[in-house]
């Protein structure tokens, strides 16, 4: 499982299972861009729980990315299958920015807001829904509002 807050931080997480007892290293490979591979590292890879999860500043929403975890103990070694992630699958977006309502009317009215920070319309589509309700309603109502 993986994230990232508005293609900044990056995060991606495995579960490793059940625990192995003795000690055992793991060791994460990956690129960034299956199309043109540079394998890497992870560089600071932890073990949290059952969860071994690696970190970056920041990712690519534009490239395919491609993961193998490896496990070495004293009973030898496994490694995985190579798993491919889209990261914009993956994206939190961050809030909105300067939302407003520059239309009001009796029955209806405009909504007007800014992309968040860092996610810029180019990178790929995000959808918005609008949750809205009238003063004495006690229950939202959803509007699409993606273009």
């Amino acid at each position: 499982r993986c994230q990232s807050d508005s293609l900044g931080p990056f995060t991606c997480w495995w579960n490793r299972g059940r625990d192995p007892i003795i000690h055992t290293t793991y060791n994460l490979t990956y690129t960034f861009n299956v199309q043109n591979p540079e394998i890497q590292v992870c560089p600071n890879l932890s073990t949290e729980d059952d969860f071994v999860k690696c970190r970056w500043d920041t990712t690519n929403g534009g490239n395919v990315h491609l993961f193998e975890m490896s496990a070495l103990n004293a009973l030898g070694s496994s490694t995985s299958s190579p798993l491919q992630i889209d990261p914009g699958h993956y994206v939190k977006p961050g809030n909105v920015r300067e939302l407003r309502t520059p239309e009001v009317g009796s029955d209806s009215l405009s909504v007007r807001w800014q992309y968040p920070v860092g996610l810029e319309p180019s990178h790929f589509p995000l959808f918005y829904t609008v949750r809205y309700r009238g003063e004495w309603d006690n229950q939202y109502m959803e509007q699409n509002a993606s273009q």
